[in-house]
């Protein structure tokens, strides 16, 4: 296999200049709403304590300048006893014990925030997953890669909160500091300030490029998590250890985070120069308003409290304008998957929807069935035509059959009844109306399907059967009536009967067999009162018992139900009213099993090698 070749690293490219920060600070303050609406009570606190933790350091520096005076003064003069100090000193102890406790309140505030942020986030991007009603967007590669993104704005809203009530506490104690210190001259602050914006820009500069790097990596870290999850999964658990794919999964992985490693790697060797350059050069500034501090007082033009409070000052300025940037960068690199979150919420249905004011109800029962004409479909970005102008009807009432080769394009019909996709061409019609007028959540209601990937749910038995109809989820009587009818008997043997989890990664959980999986899936489709049942692939896992038991009660599970039967199994087919043989995208033959084994086209051909092969 052709080995990936290291990425090349051209951190220039990934630094977008000024005016293309506009979309990302959009995303910021559209993201301050959010925060708004995700805790409103914990904004108004937090931004009242962000002020009161910006005023307290020059309040504190203010009063230990006086504080440190008068004990000298005390001291050298003995004038004065310590009680006359006492209430600076009180006032300044105060104000220290306020600012310890202000930082574990400010925490727990910003946590609380933080928490109902991400959940509010979370719920956002489920709901907004769920407002897609077809499956094109689910096998877009690009939308995996933007969700990828996504789960980190997730993860990291909370962060947002934190950085950005931070970097504003942090902003208002330089100004204020700012002020403090132009009091001893005033071109100490811009002095300071100009020295240290170079050192502070290039944390802003660099804590960006990195959220950038992971942004680039999006499409790897898929990768990654998808190996690290071999070795994590009960499904692949088994394989893993049968074929000794260990060492497999385990270096495509560490192959993968060594290219992630790479690039950050080299990001930050890039902000270790730039940082240490730029630290050098602000801390001489540092040590000259020092040496004039010291020189002042050695001179006696300022007194020992102010040289400790000024120099005090000097620190904070420093500290507060690197802080305060890195948090904005923090901001930035959060803003910036902010805009993948933001352009995931833009996306738009990519099937044909009638505003749900103008939708038809769906009709009940169907007068005229389901007819394709000339449909034809295409998978997103993909050439080949999976359908190529295929006209049908199902009619109400009827069982139809699909049969053919893999690949032939049975399974995609499916997907164009239940509206998972359009068509790319052509029209499908229920009762002689295109199926988009329908409302599509009613149109739903009148479908159940047994999918040939159909989930198993880490339920209980009954939510695994009662999810088929979720408004009679809790009505035990009617989910047992579906697990009698799909032949689910054995769920009354679990240890704890419907309300056992079907899943071994859960306490007094229990793991069923393929064959009872699928039953529990016919019990699923059959709890639905629907007119059309559609069937992929319905006893695949069953043994030869119970696939004759299901179907000697086929009559009674299809009665009164327009009904798609898609089988490999032709014996099968064979109850089927009216049989399609599709090949290639396109219907070859129709009839009857016994039409059709007269014809002796591919139907027979098909029907007789697998007799054959069964010795039937």
């Amino acid at each position: 296999m052709k080995q990936q070749n290291e990425p090349d690293i051209q951190l220039e490219q990934w630094n977008p200049p000024v005016k293309e920060w506009g979309p990302v600070y959009k995303a910021i303050f559209r993201a301050f709403g959010m925060i708004w609406k995700a805790g409103k009570v914990e904004t108004c606190v937090l931004f009242f304590l962000m002020l009161i933790q910006g005023l307290l350091p020059v309040f504190i520096l203010y009063l230990s300048k006086d504080a440190i005076n008068m004990v000298i003064a005390i001291a050298d003069t003995n004038d004065q006893s310590f009680g006359d100090a006492a209430p600076l000193l009180i006032a300044l102890a105060l104000a220290t014990v306020v600012m310890q406790i202000m930082e574990p309140i400010f925490l727990l505030v910003k946590s609380v925030l933080g928490d109902k942020m991400r959940r509010y986030v979370a719920l956002l991007v489920m709901e907004t997953a769920n407002q897609h009603p077809g499956i094109a967007h689910f096998e877009d590669p690009k939308l995996h890669d933007q969700l990828q993104r996504v789960r980190r704005v997730e993860g990291s809203s909370a962060d947002l909160v934190i950085y950005a009530f931070q970097a504003g506490s942090d902003f208002w104690a330089l100004i204020s500091v700012a002020i403090f210190l132009s009091l001893f001259h005033p071109l100490a602050p811009p002095l300071l300030m100009f020295c240290a914006l170079p050192y502070a820009l290039a944390h802003y500069k660099y804590a960006n490029l990195f959220g950038i790097a992971l942004q680039f990596q999006a499409p790897e870290a898929r990768k990654l998590d998808y190996f690290r999850n071999q070795f994590l999964s009960h499904d692949t658990a088994k394989d893993v250890r049968i074929f000794g794919l260990h060492d497999f999964f385990f270096g495509k992985y560490r192959r993968i985070f060594t290219r992630i490693l790479s690039v950050l790697w080299s990001v930050r060797k890039h902000e270790f120069r730039t940082l240490s350059l730029y630290a050098l050069f602000g801390g001489a500034a540092v040590c000259a308003v020092y040496v004039t501090l010291f020189q002042q007082t050695i001179r006696g033009e300022l007194s020992v409290g102010e040289l400790t409070a000024y120099a005090g000052a000097v620190l904070v300025i420093w500290t507060s304008m690197s802080t305060s940037l890195f948090n904005f960068a923090f901001m930035h690199r959060t803003g910036g998957f902010l805009t993948h979150l933001y352009d995931f919420l833009k996306r738009k249905p990519v099937i044909k929807m009638v505003p749900k004011e103008f939708a038809k109800p769906a009709p009940y029962p169907f007068q005229k069935g389901i007819a394709f004409r000339n449909v034809s479909f295409t998978y997103p970005n993909t050439d080949r035509k999976i359908l190529d102008r295929i006209s049908l009807n199902i009619y109400p009432g009827e069982t139809v059959a699909i049969v053919g080769k893999n690949g032939a394009g049975k399974t995609t019909l499916v997907k164009l009844i239940t509206r998972m996709y359009d068509p790319s061409d052509g029209d499908i019609h229920l009762d002689n109306v295109p199926i988009h007028h329908y409302d599509l959540d009613d149109l739903r209601s009148q479908m159940s399907v047994v999918d040939q990937g159909f989930l198993k749910y880490q339920l209980s038995a009954q939510e695994n059967i009662g999810l088929g109809n979720i408004d009679r989820l809790s009505e035990l009587d009617h989910i047992k009536a579906a697990a009698e009818k799909a032949g689910a008997d054995f769920i009354n043997q679990l240890p704890n009967g419907y309300e056992t989890v079907l899943s071994r990664q859960f306490e007094d959980g229990t793991e069923l067999s393929g064959g009872q999986w699928q039953k529990i899936a016919l019990a699923r489709a059959l709890t639905r009162d629907a007119q059309l049942l559609i069937l992929d692939e319905p006893t695949a896992a069953l043994d030869v018992r119970s696939e004759h038991d299901i179907y000697a009660r086929f009559q009674e599970l299809t009665k009164e139900k327009t009904t798609v039967l898609i089988s490999h199994r032709m014996s099968t087919v064979r109850m089927a009213e009216r049989i399609l043989v599709l090949d290639d995208g396109k219907v070859i033959e129709e009839g009857t099993h016994e039409k059709l084994m007269k014809d002796n086209g591919l139907y027979a051909r098909l029907y007789t090698l697998q007799a054959e092969h069964y010795n039937v």
